[in-house]
């Protein structure tokens, strides 16, 4: 698929084909659209932590994936061994 050009500021979401974050928050598909354009994702809260998800979809699978995890990985990179992604916004 190919894909529009990525909004300011935003990322590829790595190992996920389509999806693109942006470092406000945002999560963004262009899977629906079949790659015509960027559309924001609505996320929704988990039962058990209460942070917004979103569930991604790849060839093979879909991923119920955490936003905030989504957004550190994308920006920063993967989490290391041991520890854990999380933030201290109040949110």
């Amino acid at each position: 698929m190919t894909l529009p050009p990525l909004p300011d500021k935003c990322k590829h979401i790595p190992n996920f084909p389509g999806y693109a974050a942006d470092p406000d928050g945002h999560i963004l598909s262009a899977v629906k659209s079949k790659g015509k354009s960027w559309n924001v994702l609505k996320g929704s809260p988990s039962s058990s932590s209460g942070y917004l998800h979103v569930v991604l979809t790849t060839a093979t699978h879909h991923c119920q994936c955490d936003v905030h995890v989504l957004i550190k990985e994308t920006f920063d990179g993967p989490t290391p061994e041991g520890q854990q992604c999380r933030h201290h916004d109040g949110n």
